[in-house]
């Protein structure tokens, strides 16, 4: 397998590609495109090229006063490493292709265009109820090339409101998110989500027969970030 030396530094960390964290600590680490081929990896740049280029890393006051103060601050993103991670366990827990993933609190897009990017198949969507991330989000696909952007959407507004029919990926990252929300979107997963669909969340929401092991997502924040992966099927619940 080859792999990539990260150096750290200002010059070195302007020349690392966009899809790799670097961290002080990591050294050495995969690389994810191993098998990729040259079109995927293109497009994977591309993606970050508009999203490092229009990502916002904080709330203005009235994006703050819907959330609680206390995690309205959090941001972290997934990178293409972490997407296409998301992207190859979904195909293989769902024994099939996948076509329609849907985002629950897309912030400044990142899963959603890496998805389309790296798959000419998915088309994604992404809600996201604070109007600052919403519009880096919308910025970032109109960056794209038409081929990416058409397959892209974002919707402004609350997660719970969020079509999930046809979906057959869910991601949320909860980590920020408060109890009550963390339940609240349990139950709606458990309820909309369709049979056959993988679920996958940064902190585990649902239970069942369809529970499978964690499946490691690159991160801003980590290269070894793990989310919660779930098969949605008859015995799924709400698990928080």
């Amino acid at each position: 397998m080859r792999v990539r030396l990260l150096l750290y530094g200002a010059a070195a960390a302007a020349a690392a590609p966009a899809w790799l964290p670097v961290e002080p600590g990591a050294s050495c680490l995969p690389d994810p495109y191993e098998g990729l081929d040259a079109v995927a990896r293109e497009n994977a740049e591309i993606a970050a090229t508009a999203l490092d280029a229009t990502t916002v890393w904080t709330l203005d006051a009235a994006d703050a006063a819907k959330f609680d103060h206390a995690r309205a601050a959090t941001f972290g993103h997934i990178t293409a490493g972490g997407a296409h991670a998301l992207l190859a366990a979904a195909r293989r827990l769902a024994g099939r292709p996948v076509e329609r993933l849907v985002d629950l609190g897309s912030g400044a897009g990142h899963v959603v265009i890496y998805a389309a990017a790296l798959a000419p198949n998915v088309t994604a969507t992404g809600h996201e109820l604070a109007a600052g991330r919403h519009r880096a989000a919308v910025r970032a696909r109109a960056a794209l090339p038409s081929s990416i952007a058409r397959r892209c959407a974002f919707v402004e507004g609350d997660m719970l409101r969020a079509d999930l029919s046809g979906a057959d990926v869910v991601f949320a990252s909860t980590l920020a998110l408060g109890d009550d929300l963390r339940r609240q979107l349990a139950e709606k997963l458990a309820k909309e989500v369709l049979p056959g669909a993988v679920v996958f969340s940064s902190t585990r929401l649902l239970g069942g027969p369809g529970d499978r092991p964690h499946v490691v997502a690159p991160m801003s924040w980590s290269p070894g970030h793990e989310v919660a992966a779930h098969v949605v099927g008859a015995g799924t619940f709400a698990a928080v």
